[in-house]
């Protein structure tokens, strides 16, 4: 049996910290600051993704309630009419039957 382990990194635990120390001449405390600040970025990004999401689903959430209660509307007045167009035809079939 052969066994794969895959691990993914992302955002601020994907970069390679002591490159960047070298490279920059960068204390320890600089680093995690770093980190840190990286991983506020990277939360702040999140968050406004989720924001626009809501407000994606909000939207879609009030389009369909807006349809919904046009077609009940729709449904109402339907009903009503064929109602009112039973009672005109039922009232004349009576009429020249003689029964009314």
């Amino acid at each position: 049996a052969v066994q794969v382990k895959l691990s993914v990194l992302a955002g601020p635990e994907a970069k390679d910290y002591s490159q960047v120390a070298k490279k920059e001449h960068l204390e320890e405390s600089q680093i995690t600051l770093r980190r840190v600040e990286e991983a506020l970025r990277d939360y702040h990004k999140n968050v406004l993704y989720i924001r626009a999401r809501e407000q994606r689903m909000r939207a879609t959430n009030d389009s369909t309630a807006f349809r919904v209660i046009g077609f009940c509307l729709f449904n109402v007045c339907l009903m009503i009419g064929v109602s009112g167009w039973q009672m005109l035809y039922f009232k004349r079939f009576f009429r020249s039957k003689k029964i009314i």
